[in-house]
């Protein structure tokens, strides 16, 4: 990729001690690191919350980080593993940010690409946590929930497992579309259905507690 659009630069590759290693570009913090370390604020009983980033800021890395994946886009490429901590910053005190970690990464027209286990659990599109078919949107999911992180200092949907995190998202957005349903691995979908008729029998008692 040569460093283009974002992503990060590969500088030189040789073998030690029967390893390869490969040296990148020196970079900064990763958001990440950046949400701990630079975002905390002081509350009442003296904890500290993690408030997240400006709107300001986050639009600054959404739009860098569009350029990115459209780059990949471009190169058929699906980068597989954007999160928080793959995003980093050039230097401390700014808001320019390089894409990295390729090691998820496949080309698009790749064969058995859908087998794998890819994408963090917080970060993960819905096709793949059903186990259908995918292609490069699956970045673009993994990137809103990086700035809705960003924003708010919380994962947007903190899934224990993949069915509680499809039934998390079902919540907000509704139930995946039947047609990513039928692409999916039948073992998943109905460990997703009983994941959401636990989270409506939760809602439902909720409600009675409420109105009693």
């Amino acid at each position: 990729l040569g460093g283009a659009r974002g992503c990060v630069e590969l500088l030189d590759v040789f073998a030690f001690r029967g390893h390869r290693c490969l040296v990148f570009e020196l970079l900064s913090m990763s958001l990440r690191d950046w949400l701990t370390t630079h975002a905390p604020t002081p509350t009442a009983n003296r904890k500290t919350a993690v408030v997240g980033a400006s709107v300001g800021m986050c639009r600054r890395v959404a739009g860098q980080l569009l350029a990115s994946l459209a780059f990949l886009a471009e190169k058929s490429v699906i980068h597989r593993d954007v999160k928080l901590e793959n995003v980093l910053l050039r230097s401390p005190d700014a808001s320019e940010i390089v894409l990295v970690d390729f090691g998820s990464a496949c080309f698009a027209n790749e064969p058995r690409k859908h087998a794998m286990y890819v994408q963090s659990r917080h970060y993960r599109a819905p096709e793949v946590l059903l186990g259908a078919a995918y292609d490069a949107q699956i970045d673009v999911w993994s990137l809103g929930c990086v700035l809705a992180e960003l924003h708010a200092g919380t994962p947007a949907f903190p899934g224990r497992d993949e069915a509680d995190q499809l039934a998390r998202i079902a919540e907000v957005i509704g139930p995946p579309p039947e047609r990513v349903l039928r692409r999916g691995d039948e073992k998943k979908r109905r460990a997703w259905a009983e994941a959401l008729e636990r989270t409506r029998a939760t809602e439902k008692n909720t409600r009675a507690t409420e109105a009693i």
